[in-house]
């Protein structure tokens, strides 16, 4: 079975680059409805079309060596769904907001999402999450605000993160451990079987 280093050590597709280089952004109008909930957001922010979920991943990941192990754990995680969201978990590679910023990605405060949302800052910071998650499906808050203060949200920027926190996670360079480290934790005793079948899922070859 191929190392951790190995699954990590190949070149990842050139997307994001050529989305970078379109340069779009979304009018200084609708940025200035949310300057005051959001005191940092740019002048402009890119605009950030919601992509396909599989179509995206697997194209992320068409010039890695273990392309479709990648995509499996990505589907095991949140279906393609860039918007997934299972508690504060988040995004197509369902990053925890500590996990998410221990790889360098901003999460939201409860202060920028209570005040987006118009709820109380008391709210449970799932609950604030959910809202806003559902506020862009239903098109009343843009997506690219959303992707922008809390990264875990942009597709780009999770599937760099989640690879980042694998290999986190990699367990004396092994994929099994690797993985079980990602689902269940940094301790293995502690591993049940939902754990052993999410690795099961994503290393079986299909």
């Amino acid at each position: 079975m191929l190392g951790i280093a190995a699954l990590l050590a190949a070149p990842i597709s050139s997307s994001e680059s050529r989305d970078m280089e379109l340069g779009n952004r979304i009018p200084y109008t609708v940025v200035d409805q949310y300057q005051e909930c959001v005191a940092d957001l740019p002048s402009r922010v890119r605009t950030q079309d919601r992509p396909m979920g599989e179509e995206f991943v697997k194209e992320y990941f068409a010039e890695h060596d273990n392309s479709q192990i990648l995509s499996r754990w990505i589907f095991s995680e949140s279906s393609y769904n860039p918007l997934a969201l299972r508690g504060d978990a988040a995004g197509l590679s369902q990053l925890r907001p500590l996990a998410a910023r221990s790889v360098g990605l901003r999460t939201a405060s409860k202060s920028e999402l209570s005040c987006l949302m118009g709820l109380d800052e008391d709210s449970t910071y799932a609950a604030l999450l959910l809202a806003a998650r559902n506020a862009v499906l239903q098109d009343a808050l843009p997506y690219e605000v959303l992707s922008h203060i809390h990264e875990p949200f942009d597709p780009h920027k999770s599937l760099a993160g989640g690879l980042m926190y694998l290999n986190l996670a990699a367990f004396r360079g092994d994929l099994e451990g690797a993985f079980g480290r990602y689902h269940g934790g940094p301790n293995q005793e502690l591993h049940g079987p939902r754990t052993r079948r999410y690795v099961e899922k994503i290393l079986t070859v299909q």
